[in-house]
C-alpha cells in the first residue's frame, strides 16, 4: 500500500505545499531530541512535504503509544497539524516493519539520515529520493550495498541541483568511457589527458569516463567502487557543513569492537 501511495505522489508536481492538517502521510524519522519534560522534537522526512519538524507531545511518557514507534529506519504513516515551521504531531502508525539494523547496516543508515539532514531544506519535497531511501533502508543487510550507496549520493546531489548528470561533459558532449575527466562541481566533467584516477587537478578530481558513465547508469562494477567513492566524497563534502559526521563514531565503535565492517561512506 505504501508503494502505491508513493507512485501516486510521483505523478504530482512537487510544488511547495504548507498544509494546515495532514493525515497518514508516508514518513521516516531522521532525528529526534528531548523537548521539555516529556516531549520530543522529531525531524521527519516525508514523501510529499520533504523534511518536516514536529513536536511529539508526551512521547517520552511510559504510557505514550508512540514509545518505540518514533524510531529511525521504520516506515511510518503520520498525521500533523499547524501553520508554523514546527508542526504538532497528532498520529503515528507503522506502515510496515523493516528488519532491525545492526553493525555495518546501522552505521550506513545513520550516514544516510545525516546527509539528508545536512543537504535537504525543510518543506522541499523530493518524492523520488524518498522512494529510493525507503527501498535502500529495507535492503541495507543485502548485497550490493556499496554501489547502492553511491547511487543514492549521486541522485541526492543531482535532484537538489548541486551537480549535473555525469553522462555529458562541460561542453555538452557525451562522456567517453576511454577518456579521463577533471570533475568540478561548478562546470562538470572537463576532458583531461594523462591524468591518473583519483589525482586532484586544480579544484577537481580526475575520474575515468567509464566510472562517470557507470555512476550515471547505475552499473558500477567492483573494480570501480574505490574511484566512485572518492569522487562522491569530494562532491558531497562541501554540502555537509564543518561538523564531523556523527555516523563516523559508529564506524569507530565497530572497529574497536572488532566487528567485521567495511566503511562505505
Amino acid at each position: 500500500m505504501l508503494m502505491r501511495i508513493l507512485d501516486c505522489l510521483l505523478m504530482v508536481s512537487p510544488v511547495m505545499i504548507r498544509p494546515v492538517k495532514v493525515e497518514r502521510a508516508p514518513a521516516f524519522v531522521l532525528h529526534s531530541y528531548d523537548y521539555r519534560d516529556t516531549s520530543l522534537i522529531v525531524e521527519l522526512w516525508t514523501a510529499q512535504w520533504g523534511r518536516l519538524g514536529v513536536v511529539a507531545r508526551g512521547a517520552r511518557r511510559n504510557s505514550s503509544p508512540w514509545r518505540g514507534v518514533l524510531v529511525p529506519f521504520q516506515p511510518l504513516l503520520v498525521g500533523w497539524s499547524g501553520k508554523g515551521d514546527l508542526k504538532t504531531l497528532n498520529a503515528v502508525d507503522n506502515a510496515t516493519l523493516y528488519p532491525v539494523l545492526a553493525g555495518r547496516a546501522l552505521a550506513t543508515a545513520y550516514y544516510l539520515n545525516e546527509i539528508i539532514l545536512r543537504t535537504c531544506m525543510r518543506l522541499d519535497p523530493q518524492p523520488r529520493l524518498f522512494k529510493e531511501y525507503m527501498e535502500l533502508v529495507q535492503r541495507l543487510d543485502g548485497a550490493e550495498l556499496e554501489p547502492r550507496l553511491r547511487y543514492f549520493e549521486k541522485n541526492l546531489l543531482q535532484e537538489l541541483g548541486f551537480i549535473a548528470p555525469f553522462d555529458f561533459d562541460s561542453e555538452g558532449d557525451p562522456v567517453e568511457a576511454g577518456l579521463h575527466y577533471c570533475y568540478q562541481e561548478e562546470v562538470g566533467a572537463v576532458p583531461v589527458s594523462r591524468a591518473r584516477d583519483g589525482q586532484v587537478l586544480g579544484n577537481g578530481l580526475s575520474v575515468s569516463g567509464s566510472v562517470l558513465l557507470a555512476l550515471q547508469r547505475e552499473t558500477l562494477e567492483p573494480g570501480q567502487f574505490g574511484e566512485a567513492k572518492r569522487m562522491m566524497k569530494q562532491l558531497l563534502t562541501p554540502h555537509l557543513g564543518s561538523k564531523p559526521l556523527q555516523s563516523r563514531k559508529i564506524w569507530a565503535a565497530l572497529a574497536r569492537s572488532g566487528t567485521p565492517a567495511t566503511q562505505d561512506n
